[in-house]
């Protein structure tokens, strides 16, 4: 780890309003080149992948761009002279300050990815960005942050995907620091490598999941229909099997060990990585038929409770005898109680394959993907539909 001290000028740009989908890449071609022409020079500017998962089309924070030029910070350390809000006019609300590196991380790489023959040197930035309530920094936050803002649990989660991190910095904000005034406080920059054109989904879909599980905060174990509950693994004991009258467990994740459960619970382990290219459905008949033979609950746990255990979740839904739901009804049965749920865009194509074998005919499609060097990828639909109703954020940036 590289120890802090450096300093950039951070600017946002925060739509007041959003625009009409078709016209999202126009727009923010345009306000890109207005942007360019009031940020300092030399920089970067970074723009927004996620058109559609925010709750103005087009990006709540369309923009990002940073500037670590000695003489641009120079200036804003002397002068303290940030942009007016407005510089842009009243749709497009400028936020700036000069932010300080506490450190920087850059993991070692596998050699898969440092052998990588693929030539594309893309990046894009992951961004979390937090407000604080205190005027000044927090020493245990400045201390723990690797904690607290999930930066942990995002590396890892990227190893799992076979992503190539580069470097995750955390910085906090040096000025302004007027009381109660607006904007982030502290920052957390993960730069990831794009080898080829399906990372970047894998990414968005990682990010995505990550985001709820974080805003949710995991959600422990729930029960999205009578007897059939899904969660996370660190959630499981004794005594919430007990509690619940589940006497079956599916444990869906080989990367964390199950904890010590009484005999008489049945714990079925399933090596399945949570991967787009993951072979999950030759899992689906084993979750099929312990659902039905089941007098009891039936618990199926992955690491986040978002993607694996979702997954097996729904094939229970359909292929009970009593329900035979289609997999539209089984996910939204289960986001209904348990939203932070969202397989990953592999295990829902291999989920539509095995409902049109059960059903004949498929009720969710997969749709080509509306973000930026996608190149083609397809998604499940109710994501499209999902995507330009919720209410959403930004902190997902790509150069």
């Amino acid at each position: 780890m590289e120890k802090g001290g450096k300093r950039v000028v951070v600017t946002w740009v925060k739509r007041s309003g959003g625009v009409k989908a078709k016209q999202v890449k126009r727009a923010l071609k345009d306000l890109a080149k207005e942007t360019n022409s009031v940020v300092p020079q030399g920089g970067t500017l970074y723009s927004i992948c996620e058109h559609y998962d925010t709750y103005q089309t087009g990006g709540l924070y369309p923009l990002l761009h940073l500037s670590a030029s000695s003489g641009v910070v120079g200036k804003m350390n002397n002068s303290q002279s940030f942009l007016d809000p407005l510089v842009l006019g009243p749709l497009n609300i400028v936020e700036q300050g000069l932010f300080e590196e506490v450190a920087t991380v850059r993991p070692s790489q596998p050699s898969a990815a440092s052998n990588n023959t693929n030539n594309n040197n893309n990046t894009v930035l992951v961004v979390s960005a937090f407000k604080s309530i205190e005027a000044t920094p927090s020493p245990k936050l400045l201390k723990e942050w690797k904690n607290w803002t999930g930066a942990r649990a995002l590396l890892q989660d990227m190893m799992l995907a076979e992503l190539q991190c580069v470097c995750i910095k955390f910085l906090f904000k040096v000025a302004p620091q007027e009381e109660n005034e607006g904007g982030f406080y502290y920052m957390l920059l993960t730069e990831v490598a794009i080898h080829q054109p399906s990372h970047e989904g894998i990414l968005v879909d990682l990010v995505q999941r990550f985001r709820v599980e974080r805003w949710y905060g995991g959600l422990g174990l729930s029960e999205v229909w009578p007897g059939l509950w899904v969660g996370q693994a660190k959630t499981i004991t004794a005594q919430t099997l007990t509690k619940n009258r589940i006497s079956c467990l599916v444990w869906a994740t080989p990367e964390v060990t199950p904890p010590l459960l009484p005999e008489d619970i049945n714990v079925v382990k399933l090596d399945i990585k949570d991967h787009p290219k993951e072979d999950i459905s030759s899992h689906f008949p084993v979750v099929a038929d312990l659902f039905k033979k089941n007098q009891d609950g039936v618990a199926v746990v992955c690491k986040a409770g978002v993607s694996r255990s979702a997954s097996l979740a729904c094939v229970a839904l359909m292929t009970h005898p009593d329900l035979h739901l289609t997999l539209r009804a089984a996910f939204l049965t289960i986001q209904q109680v348990r939203p932070i749920v969202r397989p990953n865009h592999g295990f829902f194509a291999q989920l539509i394959k095995y409902e049109v074998e059960l059903q004949g005919k498929a009720s969710v499609e997969m749709k080509e993907s509306p973000y930026e060097g996608s190149d083609g990828e397809l998604i499940p639909d109710i994501y499209l539909e999902q995507l330009r109703h919720q209410v959403g954020r930004l902190h997902f940036i790509s150069i």
